[in-house]
This record gives structure tokens, C-alpha cells and sequence, in this order.
């Protein structure tokens, strides 16, 4: 038996190997692509037939060589005007040994002894015509079909293996009658299973009614995880609504108190200090200035950047895109597939619902996050002490004004005041700086309660009251459901249990011969 073909610079092989199976071996593939080429190079080997054109173009020879499964190796070259043969034999004392290889040269047209007798691939003599029993032609039909009935008859004649044909025919025969009679066998057990699968036939509109209690219960798992979020949506509303009651308490208080009183006009007396502050502000500054520039040394010359903005520009828009994308890839790595998708519809609803009133809870929180921040107003004390300070300090401003019209006028004729006088101008000075301060921060608060809120106006909580009613609704159907559930899986054991019992006395699949168990029997192609 041939194990292993090898093929070289042979029609449209360069170099070919095709190790054979031990039973059938099939070579298919599309048209030329040499699979015709593989029977033609064992034809060459065995028959060494008339020199053609088979060597491969831009080659000087052909090779073909079949090893056997005895361990014999034998090869065919065929150049251009010759043809040769060679025998590797092992040696059978030596395992993994080879005898030295055995050349065959000039043998003319005939194939060497030593060659056919190791393949047995020889055509079949017959009085009518020599028939090769072993190598097909493809362009030929099927073997002894386009002969006539004598040639059939002397290959048979001649055949030593006649007899044992026969007996195959015989034999072949009565398998065929065998198959028949368990074909008819089978078909009438097909027909009482059918029957009997009839009776099954309710299992579909079971595994329907399973798939829709699946479903169910999956919407109520949905649903369950949902409660969470709503008691802590209500837990929510009952801060708001104790922050409600604290804004409404401190409205009332507010409510109760008077208006901020009358200031004066002092904007002479802030032209003074402002100026004041300016000349101080003026003169440290020149007196900083001149100690640094003293110490400064001359700038550099200043050369032009422009490419190098242009450069770092470029470095830091890369630079953005670069952190945007490694972002956007932390972002996208963690993401798990997709899940399956179901059908929706209630709980699109409810999420639409939950939404609303997260909408409103988040507005409410916004409105109690800024009235926690305010701080209870300070306690006002009396101000009939106030209103003379002020009355004080608007004669005082007067007498500034005066004093500065009097100052004007002597810097023009007197010589400049003494020290004394120039002290109590600063003590007088300091005074109106307190004032002026003091006048600040009565602004400060002034302003701080112009920027305090109305309180927020209540909303009405029937929505949520309906969501409420909604969700117990949702809970008593999710127990229906549960206890549908629980009722078709009680069912569905039993029948699992009914047809776990006729396998059992089945045994077999009539259909594929299998062992016939539960998990076979449901299999799609039992279905």
C-alpha cells in the first residue's frame, strides 16, 4: 500500500508531498490546479509510458517517488531522452538502517522486474484486451461500463479473484434485504413514536409559558432594584420638607424686621482719604522702585520668538488632543459587552416617572443646599446712639470742609503749621477712617440681605402618591407572578419526570441511534 506520494518539477508541480490515509484518501480542489497531475505522476511511475511533454517548464528532469508501507522507497526520473528507476530498501535486521539505494538505467520501454513486483499495480490480461483495474482515466466512465459484455466476461473469467466477487455480490445482496426489512422495522416504530410525541405536543405551549414567566420575573428583579432608589428619593422629601419649615420659620422672622437706617453724605471726607492713601501708596512705591532700579543691571536685547510661540503652540495643542484620547481610552477600557436587550415599555414608563420626580427632588435639594448656607440674622441693638454718631460725624465733616477751605486759603499767605497742629489733623484723620469703616460694614450687611432668597413655594406630592401607589401595584403583581411561577415549575418538573420515564423504557434514539437521555432528547434536531 502506497503511505506517501512525492512529487517534483512534475506538469504543474514544483515540489508536492501528499501523505495518504489508511483508509480513503480525497483530493479535491478546483480545475487546474493539478489534482489530475497527482494520478498521472503514480501512472508514470507504474506503467512508464511514452515520453510527453510532463517535465516542468524551465527544469531538466521529473521525479516521483512513493514510499510503501513495507518501508520500500521507490523512485522515477524522467529527463529528456531517458528514464530511470530507484529502490531504497531497509534493512531488516537493522532498524532505522537503509541498504544502499538499487539504480535501474536502459531497460528500454518495459518497467524493471524488481519495480512491478513491489507495487502489484499491473494491468489484467484477458483474451479480449489488458485492463488496468487500478488506475482510472478520467476522461473514461466507470470501470467495464463502456465495454461490452464479453470484455466484463473474460476479466471475470481470467480474475483469480472470481469466486470471492461473487460471494461479495451475495453478500452485498443480503445486506441490502436486511437494511430493507429494519428500514420497514423502523418505519413502523417511527410511526407509534409520532404517535406518541403527540401527546407531548403541549410542551411547546409550556416552554412558551416558561419563557414568558422568565421574562416576568426578570422585569421584577428590574423592579425590585428600583425600590432602593425611590425610598431614598422619599427619604429625600422628607429632608426637604423639614428644610421648608425651618426657610418658612426664618421668613417670618425676617418679615418682622425694619429697614436699615438713612446714611449720610460723607464724600467729601472720602476724597480726603482716598487722595491720602493715593500719595502714600504713591511715594512707597517711587522710594521701592528707585532701590530696585539701582540695583538692576542693563536688560538683554531681546531677540525675535516668533518661531518658537509658533513651536509651543503646536506642543500644546498635541499635547491636549494627546490627554483627551488617553481619556477617552480610560474611559472606554473598563466598558464591559453590552447586554441582552428585552422589551421595555413599563419600564420605560416608570423610569420617565422616577425621573420627573428626581428633576423636582433635585430642584428642591438645590433650593434647601442654599438656605442651609445662610446664617441666622444678627440681633438688631438701639440706634438713637448710632444716629448721634452720625449726626456727630456729619457736623464733623462740615467742620473738615471748612477747615480745608481755611487751609487753602492760608497755604497761600501763611507760613506752614506747627507740629501740634499737625497731630491733631492726624488723630482727627483716624477718627474718620473708623467712620468710615464702620460705614463699610453696614454696607456689607446691607448688601448680604438684599442677596437672601424668597422662600421656595411647596409643589403638591400627588405624582409621587401615584408613583407610591404605582409601585405597591407592582408589588402584588410581582407575588402573582412569583406564584405563577412557582405553579409552572411544578408542572414543568412533573413532565420532565413523565419523560424521563418513557426514555428510560426507549432506551435508544430511534433517529440517531444514541443513548437516549434527557439532555439528548431536547437537543434542537430532536425538537
Amino acid at each position: 500500500m502506497i503511505r506517501k506520494i512525492r512529487i517534483e518539477n512534475f506538469m504543474a508541480h514544483r515540489a508536492s508531498e501528499i501523505e495518504l490515509s489508511p483508509g480513503v484518501t480525497v483530493i479535491s480542489g478546483p480545475n487546474n490546479i493539478g489534482k489530475s497531475a497527482i494520478v498521472e505522476a503514480i501512472r508514470h511511475l507504474v506503467a512508464n509510458p511514452a515520453p510527453k511533454n510532463v517535465i516542468r517548464h524551465g527544469a531538466n528532469q521529473a521525479l516521483v517517488r512513493l514510499e510503501l508501507d513495507s518501508g520500500e522507497i521507490i523512485s522515477w526520473q524522467r529527463r529528456e531522452t531517458s528514464a530511470s528507476y530507484l529502490i531504497q530498501r531497509t534493512d531488516p535486521e537493522k532498524p532505522g538502517a537503509a541498504d544502499p539505494p538499487e539504480e535501474y538505467h536502459k531497460f528500454g520501454r518495459e518497467v524493471p522486474e524488481d519495480v512491478r513486483a513491489l507495487l502489484r499495480l499491473e494491468p489484467v490480461k484477458t483474451d479480449t484486451d489488458d485492463l488496468d483495474i487500478h488506475i482510472g482515466n478520467q476522461r473514461q466512465p466507470i470501470f467495464l461500463l463502456d465495454r461490452p459484455g464479453s470484455h466484463a466476461a473474460g476479466f471475470f473469467a481470467a480474475s483469480t479473484e472470481a469466486d470471492y466477487l461473487l460471494k461479495m455480490q451475495q453478500a452485498l445482496k443480503r445486506r441490502i434485504d436486511s437494511a430493507k426489512n429494519t428500514r420497514k422495522a423502523l418505519d413502523a416504530e417511527l410511526a407509534a413514536i409520532a404517535e406518541q410525541l403527540k401527546e407531548l405536543e403541549p410542551l411547546d405551549d409550556l416552554a412558551d409559558r416558561i419563557e414568558l414567566a422568565e421574562s416576568l420575573y426578570a422585569l421584577i428583579i428590574r423592579t425590585e432594584s428600583e425600590i432602593p432608589r425611590l425610598a431614598e428619593v422619599i427619604n429625600r422629601l422628607q429632608e426637604m420638607h423639614a428644610g421648608l419649615a425651618a426657610a418658612g420659620q426664618s421668613r417670618e422672622i425676617l418679615s418682622s424686621l425694619e429697614g436699615p437706617p438713612v446714611w449720610q453724605d460723607i464724600s467729601g471726607l472720602n476724597l480726603i482719604v482716598t487722595e491720602l492713601q493715593e500719595k502714600t501708596r504713591q511715594n512707597r512705591w517711587e522710594f521701592l522702585r528707585a532701590g530696585v532700579l539701582d540695583e538692576l543691571a542693563t536688560p538683554p536685547v531681546l531677540a525675535a520668538t516668533a518661531d518658537l510661540e509658533a513651536l509651543l503652540r503646536q506642543s500644546r495643542a498635541t499635547q491636549g488632543r494627546f490627554d483627551e484620547a488617553q481619556a477617552t481610552s480610560q474611559t472606554l477600557t473598563p466598558l464591559a459587552a453590552p447586554p441582552d436587550l428585552a422589551a421595555t415599555a413599563e419600564l420605560e414608563a416608570l423610569l420617565r416617572q422616577s425621573r420627573a420626580i428626581q428633576s423636582r427632588l433635585d430642584g428642591a435639594q438645590t433650593i434647601s443646599q442654599f438656605l442651609a448656607d445662610l446664617t441666622v440674622p444678627p440681633d438688631l441693638a438701639e440706634v438713637k446712639g448710632l444716629s448721634g454718631s452720625v449726626q456727630a460725624m456729619g457736623q464733623l465733616a462740615e467742620k473738615t470742609g471748612i477747615l480745608q477751605d481755611r487751609h487753602t486759603v492760608l497755604a497761600r499767605h501763611l507760613p506752614p503749621p506747627r507740629l501740634d497742629e499737625v497731630s491733631q489733623l492726624h488723630v482727627l484723620l483716624t477718627d474718620l477712617g473708623g467712620q468710615h469703616e464702620l460705614r463699610q460694614r453696614r454696607e456689607g450687611v446691607a448688601g448680604l440681605l438684599a442677596k437672601v432668597l424668597p422662600p421656595p413655594e411647596l409643589e403638591a406630592t400627588a405624582d409621587l402618591e401615584h408613583s407610591l401607589a404605582a409601585l405597591g401595584q407592582a408589588e402584588a403583581s410581582l407575588s402573582r407572578e412569583q406564584n405563577r411561577l412557582d405553579q409552572a415549575t411544578r408542572q414543568l418538573q412533573e413532565k420532565k419526570a413523565e419523560i424521563q420515564e418513557y426514555l428510560q423504557a426507549a432506551g435508544v434514539c430511534p433517529l440517531c441511534g444514541s443513548p437516549l437521555d434527557m439532555e439528548h432528547f431536547l437537543e434542537s434536531r430532536h425538537a
